[in-house]
């Protein structure tokens, strides 16, 4: 959660506001990555765990006892 509403923060003090740890992903990729403000790897980093956040979430596996 840290690292969503941190990179979350770059939004707001830019004028942006949203929901989603995709769209922060794709904006820092579009407005810091390539501008070189920021590594990608912080990225790649922040994808990483918004899959283990959903895969945590989401995906249900039954395992009968």
């Amino acid at each position: 959660m840290a690292m969503f509403h941190g990179a979350r923060a770059l939004l707001f003090r830019d004028g942006w506001r949203e929901k989603s740890h995709y769209c922060i992903a794709r904006y820092l990729e579009e407005f810091y990555v390539k501008s070189g403000k920021l590594d990608g790897i912080w990225v790649e980093l922040l994808d990483r765990m918004r899959e283990l956040r959903h895969e945590d979430q989401y995906d249900i596996v039954y395992e009968p006892i």
